[in-house]
């Protein structure tokens, strides 16, 4: 067994250096934390690596973890729902209903971190400047209400000069934008000196309609977040497989 794994993190370290050589982007699960499905009422915050064993008794909760993590993002999407009557702790169900009755926010179910890929930043580095991440993660949630959120730390004041600084503008109408501290207020300023059909424009626009982070989130990220598959049918599967022929199998 210890063999195969050494061969299994070889092969997997030659794919992920292949798809990065490809400039595609691999962000990586770091940590995950599950509340209030089937049997778990808080798995408390666990790291992942490249290979993660959960080890625990009949009912203690493992398949529970998979599965809610797997509904976070499923690669067939119809699987991603959650339903508090089926899936709330069986023995507080019905206190939950009675506060979801009475017009409480639903649970929040999995929270995943993820540690963005050097490539994926640089990608928007090069638009909006090195400095634009506080942090290199991106925090994905679900809950009942079945609605996927995001989180980004971002800072918007040093993309926003950079942005600005590497613009094509006059030196004084740069100037008279860098006395704003974000695209909102730069969008005001813009309007005011008349600059309405430039790129830079559109981007501010853009921008300052929807905040930095969603802006970043959705033109950037979200078609790189991975997706998740939960496979529980290990009758179908043999003593051992090539991951040669399957990564050939696959290329064709």
């Amino acid at each position: 067994c210890i063999e195969r794994l050494k061969a299994y993190l070889k092969e997997h370290k030659k794919i992920n250096n292949t798809k990065k050589n490809k400039n595609t982007f691999c962000m990586q699960l770091i940590k995950v934390h599950i509340k209030e499905f089937q049997s778990i009422i808080d798995s408390n915050e666990f790291t992942f690596d490249d290979i993660t064993c959960l080890v625990g008794k009949n009912e203690a909760g493992k398949t529970g973890l998979l599965k809610a993590l797997y509904r976070l993002n499923p690669i067939i999407t119809k699987d991603g729902t959650f339903d508090y009557i089926e899936d709330y702790p069986r023995w507080e169900v019905s206190d939950y209903e009675e506060k979801i009755q009475k017009g409480e926010s639903h649970s929040t179910i999995v929270t995943a971190v993820f540690k963005l890929d050097k490539l994926e930043m640089a990608a928007i580095e090069e638009i909006f400047g090195s400095d634009i991440f506080i942090e290199d993660l991106l925090i994905l949630t679900k809950g009942y209400d079945n609605i996927q959120n995001w989180e980004l730390r971002l800072n918007e004041e040093k993309a926003y000069r950079f942005v600005i600084e590497k613009s094509t503008l006059l030196d004084e109408q740069k100037e008279d934008l860098l006395k704003a501290s974000n695209f909102l207020e730069g969008k005001s300023i813009l309007d005011k000196i008349g600059d309405s059909g430039s790129e830079l424009k559109q981007v501010v626009v853009n921008i300052s309609n929807v905040g930095l982070e969603k802006y970043i989130y959705d033109n950037y990220i979200q078609k790189e977040n991975p997706k998740f598959m939960y496979f529980d049918e290990y009758s179908q599967m043999t003593g051992q497989e090539n991951i040669k022929a399957l990564k050939e199998r696959k290329q064709k």
